[in-house]
């Protein structure tokens, strides 16, 4: 007897009816999500067209190339990376408009010290730096993506701006691995 009242009671608990979830009422959010997809991809391609524009009015063509990073930068970068996550690097820079207008001097910079991968600092200039030796100086041109994106910097540069950055390592400490 107690097997069958087991049995019964365990057929009771288990015969639940299925739960099936709402599907959505609309496609907002699938709309919204390709929208803004587009709108980075052609937002890219008309800063990438505005950087190209840049390089050949004030610089030698020959001298940048969009690289692997999806920014431009000088030919001689190191294309495998240098220094690794923790390293304290020493670093300035010149911050310019894409029309070759200087934002922010070396002096307004001042010296910065990062740890690579643990503090925020442009997108742009990490990955370069990762890529740079001691003493050594690049240029690169970023696209609002790689740099202030679509809030700028609240200050001097606008929202969705390309920039150039004139970048120098002053010192590297390599953290022991």
């Amino acid at each position: 007897m107690r097997i069958f009242l087991l049995t019964i009671l365990t057929f009771l608990l288990n015969c639940k009816p299925e739960i099936t979830s709402q599907k959505p009422l609309n496609n907002n959010l699938n709309n919204s999500l390709k929208f803004n997809n587009d709108l980075g991809k052609n937002t890219l391609k008309l800063e990438n067209n505005l950087i190209e524009k840049s390089i050949e009015k004030y610089y030698s063509k020959n001298e940048f190339e969009n690289d692997l990073f999806g920014f431009w930068t000088n030919k001689s970068i190191n294309k495998e990376q240098i220094n690794q996550f923790g390293n304290e690097i020493s670093y300035t820079y010149e911050l310019f408009g894409i029309n070759n207008e200087k934002i922010y001097t070396f002096k307004e910079i001042g010296i910065k010290k990062i740890y690579l991968e643990k503090q925020n600092e442009i997108r742009g200039i990490e990955l370069a730096l990762k890529h740079m030796k001691e003493k050594q100086e690049i240029t690169i041109f970023l696209p609002s993506f790689f740099a202030y994106g679509s809030l700028g910097d609240k200050k001097k540069i606008l929202p969705n701006s390309p920039i150039i950055i004139k970048l120098k390592i002053i010192n590297i400490n390599k953290t022991k691995q």
